[in-house]
């Protein structure tokens, strides 16, 4: 099932997997739609009711929620949010670590990065061989 993270209107944060496969929407350009989970990428709540879709494609839509609660699995447990209490929810893919690590290089996404935040003018502190560059920090910018 999809990551989902919901922040909620008071401040809170939940993080846990959608237990429903479909999220009920009314859209008054397309009526009444059954949304997998997995092809939304966001939902911002504009009104107690209102929301913008981003689905999975690109595609946004005004719409509606037409469910009153979005059931969330979390690590206290499964949960009912209401969706009146909702801002936004974001929704990820859920890769385990064995399906990451035997991917076999089958997986079209690209690897994995981490970004460092580095300020200008910080020095390199690191010992390099003497035929390397000596520079490791972000001095030059």
């Amino acid at each position: 099932m999809p990551h989902l993270t919901i922040e909620l209107r008071d401040g809170s944060r939940v993080v846990g997997q959608s237990v429903d496969s479909q999220i009920q929407l009314h859209s008054a350009l397309l009526g009444d739609l059954k949304l997998p989970v997995g092809e939304i990428c966001a939902i911002e709540f504009t009104e107690t009711n209102c929301a913008k879709l981003t689905a999975a494609n690109g595609d946004v839509l005004m719409v509606q929620v037409a469910e009153t609660e979005i059931p969330v699995r979390t690590s206290f447990g499964k949960v009912e949010l209401a969706v009146a209490a909702i801002r936004s929810l974001r929704v990820s893919e859920t890769v385990s670590l064995n399906e990451f690590l035997n991917d076999n290089g089958t997986d079209p996404r690209p690897p994995f990065h981490v970004a460092y935040v580095v300020p200008a003018g910080t020095g390199g502190n690191q010992q390099l061989r003497p035929e390397e560059a000596q520079t490791m920090g972000n001095e030059s910018m």
